[in-house]
Order: structure tokens, then sequence, then C-alpha cells
């Protein structure tokens, strides 16, 4: 026979739900200069590589390409954040372009080395959506228990996947590490992806609206995406300006502005998918 409790009058039932992720640390470098082969690998697989990919007509100027690799990005970005990290749980990557083309997997890598052997996970997306759904996810993580303490690295890397002529070729490539983890000095709230339909001009701008009406007043950075379409409207002048980065811009901003002494409203625009992407910072809240 089962024995069966009942919780005393006023008490829940049930453990308090955890709380979301939180920030206790950003770090973000922009990478001038370009000295790793984006093929390391034999040259007659790199050149079969390149014909896949249907740019034979550019195949000397591809193999000839070089850039910095994700692994090389987040050691400038480890010793720039000055003090060791913590034990992690996760380590998620985040990007629109990948990786140069070597054997060695960055995610494979960070999980052995750093502290605590965390989990690797990898979010390809679709620009500065990529930051935000990997925010979502140790979210996620972080309410369900399954991840106190976890780094967070977002990549702009420009020298793959592109034409030789492509103005992305010509953009310096960038990283920024998020510490994060279920509890930190800045509480994550508020993370929202919203798909918007049609094409007009001000679609975005009403979804940024939306956000301002709930939060009037708050200090506002705006990524590229976002920003060009804010122009001529009355929001244009209630956003700060962050670097002309595709996925780490206004982490970027984020940096610059830490640590925060008040709340902080991040949002960016994915116009190939239509999607408003932002999230509010909170200081102060540890739980």
């Amino acid at each position: 026979m089962s024995l069966q409790t009942l919780a005393p009058p006023g008490r829940a039932t049930s453990p308090p739900r955890p709380a979301g992720v939180h920030l206790s640390g950003v770090t973000h470098r922009v990478f001038t200069e370009r000295a790793k082969p984006v093929f390391g690998m034999r040259p007659e697989l790199a050149r079969l590589m390149v014909e896949t990919f249907g740019a034979a007509a550019d195949q000397e100027d591809f193999l000839a390409r070089t850039g910095n690799g994700f692994i090389e990005m987040t050691e400038a970005l480890l010793a720039d954040a000055g003090t060791p990290l913590p034990p992690l749980d996760a380590v998620v990557l985040a990007y629109h372009s990948p990786d140069l083309y070597h054997s060695e997997v960055a995610g494979c890598y960070l999980a052995g080395r750093l502290p605590g052997n965390p989990e690797p996970c990898s979010v390809a997306g679709p620009g500065p959506g990529a930051a935000f759904t990997a925010l979502r996810l140790l979210d996620g993580l972080c309410r369900l228990g399954e991840a106190s303490s976890a780094a967070l690295l977002v990549f702009d890397q420009n020298a793959v996947l592109w034409d030789s002529g492509h103005p992305a070729t010509h953009r310096p490539d960038a990283a920024v590490l998020l510490q994060a983890g279920a509890t930190g000095d800045v509480a994550v709230t508020e993370l929202e992806e919203v798909r918007l339909g049609g094409t007009g001009p001000h679609t975005a701008t009403l979804a940024l609206a939306d956000v301002l009406y709930r939060h009037p007043g708050v200090r506002v950075l705006a990524g590229a995406g976002l920003a060009k379409r804010l122009d001529g409207t009355p929001y244009a002048s209630r956003v700060e300006a962050v670097p002309d980065l595709w996925c780490t811009g206004v982490w970027a901003g984020l940096a610059r502005l830490w640590p925060l002494a008040e709340p902080v409203l991040l949002a960016d625009f994915e116009p190939a998918s239509g999607t408003f992407c932002s999230c509010l910072l909170v200081p102060g809240r540890e739980h």
C-alpha cells in the first residue's frame, strides 16, 4: 500500500521553479588580422571541396584564404577575460558562418579545454538570431537544473562561404564570450524571437515599439540589422549605436557597458527569416 502525504496548508507541493539564465561576464574582441589557412587539409582534398561548392572558377582565391578559427578566437577571449572560468556544465557555440575547415572540432576541443569538462553544443542560425537562440537554450537548461554554470561563445567568421567579391569577406572577424549560469550579476529576461509577417519597412519598428511599451525609458542597444530599419522613425534616436558586426554587434555594445548599472534591452533583426530578437537584461537579480 502506498503512503500518501499532504503538504501543510500554505506550503507549495513542489519546489519553486529554478531561475533562468544569468550573465556574470562579457568579453568581446575584434580580429583585424587573419593568419590561419581556411583549408587545413591536403591541397587535393581542398580543391575537391571548392569544386563541390560550385566555386571552381574562384578555386585559387579560396585556397589562398586565411581566417581566424573558433579555437584561436576562444583562446584570445579567455586571455582577455583575465580570471579563469569556474567549472562549467555546458559550452554553447553560436554562429552564422561555420568554422575554418580543419580536422579539430572546436566544441570537442573546448569540452576538454575548459574546466569541468562541459557538454558542448552548437547553434548554427541566421545572423544575429544565433546568439539569441543559444541564450534561450541555456535559459531552458538553467530552469531544468541541467546547467548551473555555462559559457556561450558567439562568432563572426567572415573568411568562408563567400564569393571573393562579397562585402562580407572584407569585414573583420569577431567573437564574444558570455559567462552564464543559473545565478549571476545580471538576469536575462523576456527572451523573444518573433517571426514577423510581411516585409514592410516598419514591421521591425513595430516589434521594438511593443517591447518599449512594456519598458518605457529603458536603455536600448540595437544591432545593425535592426538599426537600419529604424532610420527615419521616431525610434532611431532611442537606440545606441553598436559596432557593425553581424552576429556579435549587440554583445560588443554590451561589453562596453559592462558591468551594468541599469536595465538594458538588446534587440536585433534578421532580414532573411524576418525575425525580431530581443532580451531584457536586469542587473542585481541573483535568483
